[in-house]
């Protein structure tokens, strides 16, 4: 009956890690439909800017 009895709560503990881990995922989820997300994105891989920005480049 013990070993059911660690089995049980091991199980609890898992459980309780995945309904965690579905929450942090569903709230990045949340964060990358976001327009944030999506100009952080625009900036970072297309290079884009707002009308109002001056960009400066480092030259190597």
């Amino acid at each position: 009956m013990a070993s059911y009895d660690v089995r049980y709560e091991t199980l609890q503990k898992s459980i309780k890690e995945e309904k965690k881990n579905a929450k942090e995922i569903e709230k990045e989820k949340e964060y990358m439909q976001s327009d944030e997300y999506i100009a952080q994105v625009a900036r970072e891989k297309l290079g884009l800017v707002k009308d109002n920005e001056i960009v400066f480049e480092e030259e190597d």
